[in-house]
């Protein structure tokens, strides 16, 4: 039985440009790769059934970090030359 892992993200982007990637990767992997350019109310879903699966195989909260509200900017600059993952406002 072969195993693929599969990827969801949960998010829109601007397109900044070409982004290199290694085919040989999705394939000897064999990735599922799958673009959408917006999601549903069933993407979702889906999204909150992994969840579990990637806690338990991933150290999410260690990819936010968080800000009080009132220093938005610096949340804004640290995600922007990507010193952060993920910026969380906090009141």
């Amino acid at each position: 039985m072969c195993i693929r892992d599969r990827y969801l993200v949960i998010g829109q982007y601007t397109d900044a440009g070409d982004t290199l990637i290694n085919p040989h990767q999705i394939v000897h992997r064999q990735l599922d790769v799958v673009g959408s350019w917006a999601f549903t109310g069933a993407h979702l879903v889906e999204y909150v059934k992994l969840l579990p699966a990637l806690t338990a195989r991933f150290d999410l909260r260690s990819l936010v970090t968080a800000y009080p509200l009132e220093e938005h900017a610096a949340a804004l600059s640290a995600v922007a030359d990507g010193s952060v993952m993920k910026a969380v406002l906090a009141s």
